[in-house]
């Protein structure tokens, strides 16, 4: 069984308009080619690599992940001398994805990963499709996704004053993005004359 050959669905979205934009931006334009020998020298090359990495990633899902899936269930982790010892199904599972090199998917080049970008690294690990994929990120992510609440920032507002504590994490992840936005480009700039906010940025709960 081969839970990536056998969902058409998940096949067909690598042809989605959005992928070959999203692979251009990934690789840098192909710059890597030059630099690493499995390096995609164009689209069609990169999506061709995808397509071969996700049949090896279907074949595991089906033949091991999903053999051990009850197993794994059932005997659960057990913390033994206070460190962590996987159910006999989970450490093989790790074992067979570690030697498939998959671990380092989404990680650069230069550090030994494969550098899949983002929508083919989650279809493996979730079993999705582009399409749901996009969806997530737009609508599902963010404030609503850590919240669990709303993506509405007023909603979030009255979730902190009534001490939600979901709600308050969204808030201090926001602050500490602006933080950081800010930071990286006063490094860039050297220096910062004036920082200037949007009428109702200023009026959010969280500044």
């Amino acid at each position: 069984m081969n839970f990536y050959k056998e969902n058409p669905a998940l096949k067909f979205q690598l042809s989605h308009p959005l992928m070959e934009k999203i692979v251009a931006l990934k690789e840098r334009n192909y710059e890597d080619k030059d630099k690493y020998d499995y390096a995609p020298e164009n689209f069609e090359d990169a999506i061709d690599s995808y397509d071969k990495i996700l049949e090896i990633v279907g074949e595991i899902c089906g033949e091991i992940i999903a053999a051990n899936a009850e197993g794994v269930d059932h005997d659960g982790p057990q913390v033994i001398n206070n460190r962590v010892k996987y159910a006999p199904g989970t450490q093989i599972n790790h074992d067979t994805l570690a030697k498939a090199g998959l671990y380092g998917m989404s990680l650069p080049r230069q550090y030994g990963g494969l550098n899949f970008s983002m929508v083919p690294y989650v279809m493996e690990k979730e079993g999705k499709s582009a399409g749901e994929i996009m969806n997530d990120l737009n609508k599902k992510s963010g404030f609503l996704g850590i919240s669990g609440l709303s993506s509405d920032s007023r909603d979030i507002e009255d979730g902190i004053k009534e001490g939600n504590e979901r709600c308050i994490l969204a808030q201090k992840m926001f602050v500490n993005s602006v933080i950081k936005y800010i930071a990286q480009y006063y490094v860039l700039l050297g220096h910062v004359d004036v920082i200037a906010f949007p009428k109702l940025f200023v009026k959010l709960p969280f500044t």
